[in-house]
């Protein structure tokens, strides 16, 4: 490099007041991530049962909701799966990057 060519300061990473909100909406993102990611399985869980508890009382039956449950359980486990895996395909790219 020349000394009198003025360095190139796009390289550097410089912390910076602006970037500080980055930051807090990121952590908050994150924790909103992860929350959505622990609400999913109980969520569509006690969804499916009372669905098909309301199911097993307009069609006078008692075995229904054992069939919402295992439903629930089951979507709830593909959601699970599906957003940890989105997440380590987002982590994979920004490690490439």
């Amino acid at each position: 490099m020349n000394p009198a060519e003025p360095e190139d300061t796009s390289s550097r990473q410089e912390s910076t007041p602006e970037d500080e909100p980055n930051t807090k909406r990121s952590a908050w993102l994150q924790i909103a991530h992860y929350s959505k990611t622990g609400f999913a399985l109980p969520a569509s869980t006690l969804i499916g049962w009372f669905l098909c508890v309301l199911i097993d009382r307009w069609l006078h039956t008692t075995w229904v909701y054992i069939a919402g449950l295992v439903l629930g359980m089951v979507t709830g486990f593909v959601e699970l799966i599906r957003m940890l895996l989105s997440e380590t395909k987002a982590e994979t790219k920004i490690e490439n990057k």
